[in-house]
C-alpha cells in the first residue's frame, strides 16, 4: 500500500480531534494551505513536519512512518538541498536515512 503524507497527517489530526483551522492557525498558514498539504497538493518541508509534530505532540518520526515503513512520498529536493514531501515521488533508502538523520538532529537540538 502506498501511503501519502497528507493522508497520514489527516488521520492523526482527526484522531486528535483537531480541525484543519486549528492546525493551520498554529502553523501560521491559511486553512486552505493546510488543506492542500493534507490532500497532497502542496509539498511540505522538514521544518513543517517538525512543527506539525509539535502541535500533535508526536515525535516527527511518527509522522513519516506507518507500521515501521516510511511514507512513500518523501523526497530530496536537490535544488534547495532540503527534504520535502510531494505525492509525485517515491522515497529512496538514502533519502529516508538522511531524513531520519535530520529529524534526530532536530530533536537533539530541542533538548
Amino acid at each position: 500500500m502506498k501511503y501519502l503524507m497528507g493522508h497520514r497527517l489527516r488521520m492523526l489530526r482527526i484522531e486528535l480531534g483537531y480541525s484543519q483551522e486549528y492546525v493551520a492557525k498554529k502553523l501560521k498558514i491559511a486553512q486552505s494551505s493546510y488543506s492542500q498539504i493534507e490532500s497532497d497538493q502542496k509539498p511540505i518541508t522538514i521544518e513543517k513536519i517538525n512543527e506539525i509534530a509539535e502541535i500533535f505532540e508526536k515525535n516527527p518520526l511518527e509522522l513519516i512512518l506507518i507500521n515501521g515503513e516510511p511514507i512513500k512520498n518523501i523526497i530530496q529536493d536537490q535544488s534547495k538541498n532540503e527534504s520535502i514531501v510531494n505525492n509525485n515521488y517515491v522515497i529512496s533508502q538514502l533519502v529516508f536515512e538522511k531524513l531520519v538523520t535530520e529529524l534526530m538532529k532536530y530533536l537533539e537540538e530541542k533538548r
